[in-house]
């Protein structure tokens, strides 16, 4: 691939005033089981070559997944460019980048037959758990390398590996219809299948039960699956795209508090062996670690290099490119949350009457510039007098989650989980309104 990307760079000279050309290539091992048995085991392979040009001062962008003839690509870019929008940066030259822990060896000699030993050991203890819940279970050993180059002379490359884990599956009673899911993705194994394995089933125990809960305000414990939709419209606004476009409505506010003392919010590009660390970014320029909240002020926005330049600041190397035909945009690496000083069950302990969210459906509609959150509580559990008594139905939560993470946030738990990318401790929220269909 190394010379795929020299050869189109060279293709690209005298064509245009900067040009970059990104390539990505992946093999990996997908096993999947469903209803209970395996489904499939497949062996898959994926490459494709980006290039991005700017010629005259405009950007023009093009992509293929056929390497065959990679000159038609540049041809498009430099085309596109014509309808392009406009320049305001200039890409990375050669620099150092950083050296995070992103290959494991354990993970790259995983076999096929080993990821269906772990899928088996989850399907046969749910099996004997109850048989009428229908596993689903989904695991993947991946090896990734990209390749970058520009005509400001980075040429840059790194291989990585990746270990995906998904188990859950779905209980049918009557009317009652239960979900139930636990996984992460990483750049090495992280939490058991075991682990894993214990979650659902202590779930699949107190969740089959049901129990009446009345509309009203209640303290309710986020769990970090349920509270990544909470942080979701803070990253959005933290995204240097939407301070440019004016549709964050922290644009004006950097270095001012927006949200609790208590919550300080990192993006750790570095971290190692997290889902999005890598040495450099999807432009190539190095990775960090950036906080984005401190102790609830505004210290920094998620940029790539357009962004960067349309706000006058330098990248914090967080562009990415979400497929191979998506030029790149600012999204974050691995966004953590810094811990608070107490167990989540100590937490749980001290909630007199209230809820255990795990899991809501539905809660990323609407706009997120606006801080509104509602969902239905797909899987969450009333808390009486410390302990959970069994699963809430029907009941769906609304609250402004700026005002939630500013004023009623009382408590964020030592123990910490990855969620969609992140990782985030429990967080007890005060005064939450609950509304049940009766």
């Amino acid at each position: 691939m190394q010379n795929t990307v020299e050869r189109t760079l060279t293709a690209l000279k005298g064509r245009c005033d900067q040009a970059e050309v990104f390539a990505y290539e992946s093999e990996s091992t997908p096993v999947d089981f469903e209803d209970s048995s395996l489904k499939t085991i497949t062996s898959r392979q994926s490459q494709g070559l980006a290039v991005r040009v700017v010629r005259e001062g405009r950007i023009g962008f093009a992509s293929t997944t056929d390497l065959r003839n990679p000159v038609r690509c540049v041809d498009m870019a430099v085309e596109n460019a014509a309808f392009g929008d406009e320049a305001k940066f200039e890409f990375p030259r050669t620099a150092a980048a950083a050296d995070p822990a992103i290959n494991d060896a354990q993970t790259a000699a995983l076999s096929a037959e080993e990821l269906v030993d772990m899928g088996s050991v989850f399907v046969e203890a749910l099996r004997e758990e109850d048989e009428q819940f229908r596993s689903l279970a989904h695991l993947n050993s991946a090896r990734e390398r990209v390749t970058i180059a520009n005509t400001n002379g980075l040429s840059a490359q790194y291989e990585a590996t990746r270990f995906e884990l998904y188990v859950g599956g779905q209980l049918v009673e009557g009317e009652n219809i239960l979900w139930l899911y636990e996984g992460y993705s990483l750049r090495k194994m992280g939490p058991s299948i075991e682990e894993l394995t214990a979650r659902v089933i202590d779930d699949l125990r107190i969740a089959r039960h049901n129990v009446s809960v009345q509309s009203g305000t209640y303290p309710v414990l986020f769990s970090p699956g349920a509270l990544i939709y909470l942080l979701m419209p803070v990253l959005a606004c933290l995204d240097g795209k939407a301070v440019v476009r004016g549709l964050s409505p922290w644009k004006d506010r950097l270095g001012e508090e927006v949200l609790s003392p208590k919550l300080t919010l990192v993006d750790d590009g570095l971290m190692p062996y997290g889902p999005g660390t890598a040495p450099f970014d999807d432009e190539g320029t190095p990775a960090q670690r950036t906080v984005l909240v401190r102790e609830g002020v505004i210290d920094a926005f998620l940029t790539d290099l357009n962004t960067a330049a349309a706000l006058g600041t330098s990248s914090t190397g967080n562009a990415v490119r979400e497929g191979i035909g998506s030029p790149p945009i600012p999204r974050p690496a691995n966004p953590v949350l810094t811990p608070g000083s107490r167990e989540s069950q100590d937490i749980l302990s001290d909630i007199e009457l209230g809820l255990y969210v795990k899991d809501l459906m539905g809660a990323w509609a609407g706009n997120p510039y606006s801080g509104e959150v509602s969902g239905n509580i797909s899987l969450g559990y009333l808390v009486r007098k410390g302990k959970p008594v069994g699963r809430v139905k029907n009941a769906m939560l609304s609250l402004n989650v700026f005002e939630a993470l500013k004023h009623q946030l009382l408590e964020l738990s030592s123990d910490r989980d990855w969620s969609m990318q992140a990782f985030v401790p429990h967080a007890l929220i005060d005064g939450v309104s609950v509304s049940v269909k009766t």
